[in-house]
């Protein structure tokens, strides 16, 4: 006992310097029984511990110049994905690249004038204007934001695209291809870093939360018996951010739609990090007024330039749009956009009793202020205006063609137009109501996505800090009411949920204790990286371009020409833009096309093929080169059509699967090929091949 109080005196004499629990860990805090016995020699992550406090012990993390070295090497892959041959999706294409080219090399659907669903801003940012420095570097070659009218059918399915006339010299069909996706490659360096900017700043919070609660309670200890000291960690630990920056970039950095996905040039892809931008604007922090003016005035830009980069942008801009508005009537000169309590917190929380949408320091203390408000929707439609006018007038100026009144063209409204008819869609495809909530969204962000969002409804801690609990509500919000507005639509496709990478990601970094195998983690994103980028579709553009080097390679001048015919069957649309370079290099004079391709897609059926390639269809005239491009895996069943058309295999891509025609147990490398069937030669013309065949460019038998 005498022992026990002379430590005591020590203790007492120990806290009237420094407070104890300000330099000692939890586990060297003495107990009520004996204080110089609860010293404890064990390291803090020792099993020795108590239960809760290693449970709240923070999430392991590699070193810092690990993360870098790993963030680097992310990036560098996806530099080197851009020549990456797999197909995704059509509409890589014909939304970034195709419609630059206007009626001569066939126009998409929804760029005619009668449709007018798409705005020319976005694929001219990251596509026209890419091409237009290149025709100027190659001598000014045709085509490049032509406006619509003219070529190709609707739907695309069958439609015939026509070469142009051959004024210049075309850029090479493979810069066509790649420029765009080097464009995508840049912007998506820009949005890692505000992915970055982002994880810092919740980092940041989450620290300076647990200091001034470490200090509260250093304040309050100096007051407290040390019998009433607790002997676990204090609890503000799990309040932190529990992955720092670098960790979350990474994450981000190797999800597989970052690597792919992110540098095509997909409307979803730039929506995407528009997103982005905007929540880094929301949450660029200023005290002064004037930058809290300049903040809403880009916020509206932002809301206008996504809106014309996709009409569905403001579905996931909506809650954050909202959220200024709500900061604005409640606290119009704080610094920090921390809107006290949304609208729906009651409902939300009746639902999902771990929302919390309000604090105990978050409440509104007066009533809503109605000239701050007028100010910000002053200040938000200001910069709705700057951008959207420009935007107004591009698309005007596209679309209007000159036998018709000029008349104002919104694309957005006449893409929200469209898309809220079922029967619009139904060509399209109709899927059921939770495709987006239960196979895109683990689609895309594998399991990590479901895990995150069930651990923040229904078991996330209390103790959350004030400053990341609103963001969490606000990371929320944007990811329920998104899914909950795009599964009303009965056509999902696992693009359309891009945007929501940011959010997601931001979302699992504020859980205390994320516990996502690793394993499953890169098994996924492995898998899907490999199928998309080198296996879907996959022979497909590296046909196109040596198909584009032998028609340039064709001689123009013997008469009577007779203009090659290439069909495509039962393959993804084949972008038509990639074959420029063939028809730049035949004269003007020429009374007939350079050439006809036609994309047959799954429609027709192998006596109807056979029609057409006797010549009684369009496209396919005797005596001319005719091309048929179909899947490996339909060899079988084409062989012998092609053989009674005298026809010959010229060359094969590999790898090519199709997931319509999935190939046998039987064929071989072939089935798993993309082959490119020949026939005729014009007089004069050789027998030059395409690649390697049977002899030293020579046709290959089948």
């Amino acid at each position: 006992m005498d022992e026990c109080k002379h430590t005591d005196a020590l203790w007492a004499v120990l806290d009237n310097m420094v407070p104890l629990n300000a330099w000692l860990p939890s586990y060297c805090l003495p107990s009520s029984s004996c204080p110089h016995r609860s010293l404890s020699t064990s390291p803090p992550f020792s099993d020795s511990l108590p239960r809760q406090t290693q449970q709240q012990m923070p999430f392991p993390q590699p070193p810092r110049h690990w993360q870098c070295l790993a963030y680097a090497f992310l990036l560098l892959l996806r530099a080197l994905l851009i020549f990456a041959p797999g197909y995704i999706h059509p509409d890589e294409f014909f939304q970034g690249g195709q419609e630059m080219f206007g009626e001569n090399h066939y126009l998409p659907w929804e760029w005619h004038p009668q449709h007018a669903l798409r705005s020319i801003v976005g694929p001219w940012f990251v596509a026209g204007l890419p091409f237009t420095v290149l025709r100027y570097l190659f001598g000014g070659g045709q085509g490049g934001g032509g406006r619509g009218g003219g070529g190709g059918g609707g739907g695309g399915d069958g439609a015939k695209a026509e070469g142009g006339e051959g004024r210049g010299e075309m850029p090479p069909a493979m810069l066509l291809l790649y420029v765009p996706r080097m464009m995508m490659w840049l912007l998506s360096v820009g949005q890692d870093v505000c992915v970055f900017q982002l994880a810092r700043q919740q980092e940041e919070e989450g620290k300076e939360d647990d200091k001034e609660e470490d200090a509260a309670k250093t304040s309050k200890a100096r007051q407290t018996p040390y019998s009433s000291i607790p002997t676990t960690t204090s609890s503000s630990s799990s309040s932190t951010s529990s992955l720092n920056a670098w960790t979350a970039l990474v994450i981000f950095a190797a999800w597989w739609p970052t690597l792919l996905m992110g540098i095509r040039p997909f409307s979803n892809s730039m929506e995407a990090i528009l997103l982005t931008v905007t929540l880094r604007i929301y949450y660029s922090f200023s005290s002064s007024s004037s930058s809290i003016r300049n903040r809403r005035i880009a916020l509206g830009a932002c809301f206008a330039l996504g809106c014309f980069v996709r009409f569905t942008f403001p579905v996931f801009a909506l809650p954050i749009g909202l959220a200024e508005l709500w900061n604005a009537a409640y606290s119009p000169l704080s610094s920090s956009p921390s809107p006290p309590s949304p609208p729906l917190s009651s409902v939300s929380s009746s639902i999902f009793p771990s929302i919390s949408f309000s604090t105990s320091s978050s409440h509104p203390t007066t009533k809503p202020s109605l000239p701050p408000l007028l100010r910000c929707c002053f200040h938000l439609l200001l910069g709705v205006l700057l951008l959207a006018l420009p935007c107004l007038l591009a698309d005007t100026i596209y679309y209007h063609r000159p036998s018709s009144p000029l008349s104002l063209v919104l694309t957005p409204w006449n893409a929200l137009r469209y898309n809220s008819s079922s029967s619009n869609l139904s060509s399209h495809g109709i899927h059921p109501r939770l495709t987006h909530l239960l196979l895109n969204l683990p689609l895309l962000f594998t399991l990590l996505a479901p895990y995150t969002l069930v651990r923040h409804l229904l078991f996330l801690p209390p103790s959350l800090a004030p400053s990341l609990h609103r963001r969490r509500r606000l990371y929320l919000s944007v990811v329920i009411s998104t899914l909950s507005l795009l599964s009303l639509a009965p056509h999902q496709e696992p693009r359309f949920l891009l945007p929501l990478a940011t959010p997601l990601l931001l979302l699992f970094a504020l859980l205390p204790t994320p516990s996502f195998p690793p394993s499953l983690f890169l098994l996924h994103n492995a898998l899907c990286l490999f199928f998309f980028a080198f296996l879907h579709q996959a022979g497909l553009i590296p046909a196109l371009l040596r198909l584009n080097q032998h028609l340039a390679s064709l001689p123009p001048s013997l008469p009577p020409f007779l203009p090659p015919s290439v069909y495509f069957y039962h393959t993804y649309m084949p972008p038509r833009f990639l074959f420029a370079t063939a028809s730049s290099t035949l004269p003007s004079s020429s009374p007939l096309s350079p050439f006809t391709l036609t994309d047959l897609g799954s429609r027709i059926s192998l006596a109807e093929l056979a029609l057409l390639l006797e010549g009684g269809r369009e496209g396919g005239r005797e005596g001319g080169r005719i091309y048929v491009v179909a899947p490996g895996s339909m060899s079988h069943a084409l062989k012998s059509l092609l053989k009674r058309e005298g026809m010959k295999k010229v060359f094969a891509t590999f790898p090519h699967m199709s997931t319509e025609d999935l190939p046998g147990r039987e064929g071989g490398r072939e089935a798993w090929s993309l082959v490119v069937w020949g026939k005729g030669e014009a007089e004069g013309g050789g027998k030059e091949g395409v690649g390697k065949g049977k002899g030293e460019g020579g046709w290959e038998e089948l």
